[in-house]
């Protein structure tokens, strides 16, 4: 109750700017701390992972078509 007594004194408005400040110095330290991913690391992660999870997943859902009140990811209730 205490802590909720002292917020009430704050202004909105200075409250406001430092939790963004809090946020910008947390945004600026892990961007700066964390190493960058290249492009050609990129391109590799998502032609060798998720690529090949999309269409697992697109797979599996059309499989449970097959039971019965479910539709495949199409639609069409066709699917295997």
């Amino acid at each position: 109750m205490r802590l909720r007594a002292m917020l009430e004194f704050i202004p909105s408005y200075v409250w406001f700017f430092a939790k963004l400040s809090a946020l910008l110095f947390v945004y600026v330290w892990v961007r700066g701390t964390l190493p960058r991913i290249r492009v050609d690391q990129m391109m590799n992660f998502a032609w060798k992972f998720m690529l090949p999870m999309a269409f697992t997943c697109i797979i599996a859902r059309c499989r449970r078509g097959i039971m019965p009140g479910a539709a495949c990811a199409a639609g069409c209730g066709r699917c295997w």
